[in-house]
């Protein structure tokens, strides 16, 4: 996996924020994260991996969810990782 070939997914859910995290080991315990926000309708959301300073060979695990305490509601479908026909127009979740 390219370092630089983007992922993407879609999803729904509480209008709420949410994080992706990739795990590393570059990077030790600590995973690097980045957060967007759903609603209750289907959106796209991308990432490179490069945002994250990561590279692909070294991910470990990648994490998609609430980074608070307490319930809420996320629905994650066509979770794509580093597909060539994606572009990344170097906006993180655009």
């Amino acid at each position: 996996m390219s370092p630089f070939l983007p992922g993407s997914f879609c999803a729904r859910g509480d209008e709420e924020t949410f994080s992706v995290m990739i795990f590393a080991q570059s990077l030790g315990f600590m995973p690097a994260a980045q957060t967007f926000d759903v609603g209750p309708d289907w959106k796209e959301y991308s990432f490179a991996f490069e945002d994250f300073n990561v590279e692909g060979f070294d991910i470990m695990g990648i994490f998609i969810g609430a980074s608070n305490p307490g319930s809420f509601t996320l629905q994650i479908d066509n979770v794509e990782l580093g597909s060539d026909d994606l572009v990344n127009d170097g906006m993180i979740f655009a």
